[in-house]
This record gives C-alpha cells, structure tokens and sequence, in this order.
C-alpha cells in the first residue's frame, strides 16, 4: 500500500508498478531501443526530460546519449517508479546523470530549462492535456523538441489529432512523424 498521495494519484488511466512486467521486458529494448529512436536528437551535453518515466527504461538511454556533461530530469507521478529508476541507474553507474523529481498530479512541477522532451505513452493519462502540452512548451529551451509516442491500442487516431491541434494552438510548430511501433508519434518544436 501506498500512501495517500500516491493513492490519490492512481486511476484507471496510469499505469503502475504492476504494469512493469509487461511493458518493461526483454523484448522491448528491441522493439523500442532508446538509441535507435531518440539518438539523432538527443546529444551529449544536453537537458532532457523522461516524462512518465515508469520504471526508467528510457531514462537509462538517455543517460548514455547526455553523457556526463548532461541531466536527465526522470519525471513521474509515482514515487515507486523513482525508486526503481534510481535503483537501475545505480547498476547502471549513471545516477549522477539523473535528476528524480516527483511530479505533482495536475503538473509535472519542474522549473528549470531543457533541450528535449518525451512523453512515451503517456500523453492519454494526463488529467489535463492542453496544460501538460503548455507546461513542457514553458519548459522548452527555443527551437527544442517535445517527442510525443501515444500507443495505438488506447489511443484512437481522433484522440491524438486532438492532441496536435492543441499543441499548434499553443504555439508549437509539427517538426516531423517518425516510426515506433506500437505508437501514434510526433516531434512538436518550439
């Protein structure tokens, strides 16, 4: 059992620690390696944000691409899913690499400036689209990329154009529609 404030942030919507075993397995460093997706846009020195991070598989990818010059902001609702990214980051030997920060249920909270951002697969459990899409465009250095992945079995291609003609309408511009299997994509740029 949780506390209450985690308890207060689960629904139906988020995905929790039980999920892990089904999406973060063996076969998914095949399907969705962080390096073949995210490697032509994430270099070494750069601020970039996991938002969802789950249990942090792309963090750790990320990691690797910023180097130790850069930060990986691993963003996430839960704390259980901080705990165990900061445990694999630990085996992984990159902690100081990462910044953990716990996001606030209708937010994600976090002030300071980045490069990049992914929301993989996540974008439907936001309480409030329109102001997650406001907050990470706040977020963005200019010019930076926000890389939205929405799987295809909850997300329905209505839905995610929703998304996109929220996100023009707050100022960014559609920079391009890469391939992930599984996903309805797009890189938003500001």
């Amino acid at each position: 059992m949780g506390t209450q404030d985690e308890k207060a942030i689960r629904n139906d919507h988020i995905c929790t620690v039980g999920h892990l075993k089904f999406v973060d397995n063996f076969l998914r460093k095949i399907v969705h390696d962080p390096k073949k997706l995210f490697g032509q846009y994430i270099k070494e020195g750069m601020t970039v944000m996991d938002i969802g991070c789950g249990g942090g598989f792309v963090t750790l990818g990320f990691a690797e691409m910023v180097g130790k010059s850069g930060k990986v902001i691993a963003a996430d609702l839960q704390m259980e899913m901080l705990k165990i990214t900061r445990n694999r980051s630990e085996k992984a030997g990159v902690t100081d690499r990462i910044i953990f920060h716990q996001c606030k249920p209708d937010r994600i909270g976090y002030k300071s400036k980045i490069d990049f951002a992914l929301a993989f697969f996540m974008v439907h459990e936001a309480p409030d689209i329109p102001g997650l899409l406001e907050e990470v465009y706040n977020l963005l250095k200019d010019g930076g990329l926000f890389f939205i992945s929405e799987p295809t079995f909850h997300v329905s291609k209505t839905e995610f154009t929703y998304t996109l003609e929220e996100a023009v309408k707050i100022g960014y511009k559609i920079h391009s529609y890469p391939k992930v299997t599984f996903g309805r994509n797009v890189i938003l740029q500001k």
